[in-house]
């Protein structure tokens, strides 16, 4: 209801990660999280918070490993986007989208 924040304890979790996105994505119900660092190691990995777990999906492709990029969810086109970010050697600049 917007009201209360309420603490879950998903049997299946992600890592523990920083410099990662995370949006909700209406045509999978579900809000994905993408990417970010662990202890300083880029990850690709996306996950689905499915109202009480996380799901770890593996699309066919997937971009490369980074953090501190930019995902949402573009209305127009139907679909999550991430723009750019970074690796520990080097800035991004690739755009890509999720598909449904």
């Amino acid at each position: 209801d917007g009201t209360t924040w309420t603490m879950e304890s998903p049997a299946t979790q992600p890592l523990t990660v920083y410099g990662s996105a995370a949006a909700f994505e209406p045509n999978l119900d579900s809000v994905i999280l993408f990417g970010g660092a662990d202890g300083g190691v880029d990850q690709n990995t996306t996950w689905s918070w499915t109202e009480s777990n996380w799901e770890q999906l593996f699309p066919a492709q997937s971009p490369p490993a980074r953090e501190g990029f930019g995902m949402a969810y573009d209305t127009v086109l139907g679909r999550m986007v991430i723009f750019g970010g970074q690796t520990h050697e080097a800035p991004l600049g690739d755009t890509w989208e999720l598909l449904p």
